[in-house]
């Protein structure tokens, strides 16, 4: 049996279980490479950049496949999976948009520091999903920012933007198994 990650959200608990498991993976001798599949509606920016900070670290192949949804944060760790090893299912589909937050309150000075601070993670992502996706620099904030509410990618539209590299079913024949 394949050991592998599952995301399906981006609490702390997924975050904590998700390093855990990838720090495992990553050490094991018997795992030549780290699959995550991904079905989730999103969360956490913050813990999502994690996510992805451990992806570009790995020196062994990490393999993301969307299976279902891959909705806001979990777009954007499916375009963070290696390159030739990103996937997506041919009847799933990938939402990208602005971060948002569900509510914000204090002073004005508070008010603008938490607005700053979320176009540096907004600036961060469209830097980095143009990296993952060699797509020319500013390709991602252009396509978002022109677009005021969420974008969705079916298989194809997400192939054609570089989110993935295959549609379809990865062929994982490797037999790697850890112990949980």
């Amino acid at each position: 049996m394949l050991d592998h990650i599952t995301i399906n959200n981006f609490e702390e608990e997924s975050l904590e279980n998700f390093l855990n498991k990838f720090n495992r993976l990553s050490a094991s001798d018997e795992c030549s490479a780290i699959p995550i599949f991904i079905n989730s509606e999103g969360g956490d920016i913050n813990n999502c950049m994690a996510m992805c900070d451990m992806i570009e670290a790995s020196e062994k192949p990490v393999y993301t496949i969307a299976m279902g949804k891959a909705y806001s944060a979990a777009g954007i760790l499916l375009a963070a999976g290696h390159k030739g090893c990103r996937y997506m299912y041919p009847s799933a589909s990938v939402m990208l948009h602005n971060i948002s937050v569900q509510s914000v309150s204090g002073q004005l000075v508070e008010l603008k520091t938490e607005y700053d601070e979320l176009n540096r993670i907004n600036a961060l992502v469209y830097e980095k999903l143009d990296k993952w996706t060699g797509n020319p620099n500013g390709y991602f904030s252009a396509l978002l920012e022109g677009n005021l509410r969420d974008l969705y990618f079916d298989a194809e539209k997400a192939l054609n933007t570089h989110i993935i590299d295959f549609i379809g079913i990865p062929n994982l024949a490797w037999t790697d198994t850890l112990e949980d």
